[in-house]
């Protein structure tokens, strides 16, 4: 049992046991990237691949850092589109396959593998994009997209706000929870998730099955 859940990413083995990496309903800080990477990692797959049925050629897009976008940079082949990213793991991935990269600069988060602060917002400021893609802490009704830290946070608006189209990743665990800074509503934006909203909570936005 402890190696199929640590195979679908719901735990990691650790010696004498393992350990849960099931969200809480309330996040106070950051999990690092390679922990987030290994949750639901066969689901993030799939959502990462449904989201690439987005791009064009020649569109200009933004990856926002997290684990879910790490799985989208890797899915992505088109060698027309020109990516912007505050992800340095993004970025490699993404020159590594021949596609056209800009990372921005700035305070670098190492627990994110994320540049934040006012040099990277103001780089992403002069960009226009066809669809920025993003990841989040949490999702609820009432408080919208959510991250513990007041500086991704920042970056995500700017982003959002420089982007024709905002397309949110984000897995089923992450629903109806919430974390310390809201960044976006949830009304006009895309989101591709495995989440069944059976009731419509969520009809404000764009919702795409993965």
């Amino acid at each position: 049992m402890v190696d199929e859940l640590s195979a679908t990413g719901k735990i990691i083995k650790e010696r004498g046991g393992a350990s849960s990496l099931e969200a809480n309903s309330f996040f106070k800080i950051d999990q690092d990237l390679l922990t987030r990477e290994r949750i639901d990692a066969p689901i993030k797959k799939r959502i990462a691949l449904k989201a690439t049925e987005l791009i064009r050629n020649n569109m200009t897009i933004y990856i926002d850092a997290g684990s879910c976008t790490l799985f989208f940079a890797r899915e992505l082949n088109n060698s027309t589109i020109t990516v912007v990213t505050n992800s340095f793991s993004i970025a490699k991935i993404l020159t590594t396959n021949h596609i056209n990269t800009y990372l921005v600069g700035g305070q670098i988060k190492l627990d994110t593998d994320a540049a934040v602060g006012p040099m990277a917002s103001k780089a992403i400021s002069n960009f226009t994009f066809d669809y920025g893609f993003f990841g989040t802490n949490g999702l609820s009704y009432d408080k919208g997209f959510t991250t513990p830290d007041i500086e991704e946070a920042y970056i995500k608006t700017v982003a959002i706000e420089n982007s024709q189209k905002s397309v949110f990743l984000v897995n089923a665990s992450k629903f109806n929870k919430y974390s310390v800074v809201s960044f976006a509503d949830i009304k006009n934006k895309i989101i591709i998730t495995n989440y069944k909203d059976k009731d419509g909570k969520y009809s404000a936005a764009e919702i795409v099955e993965a």
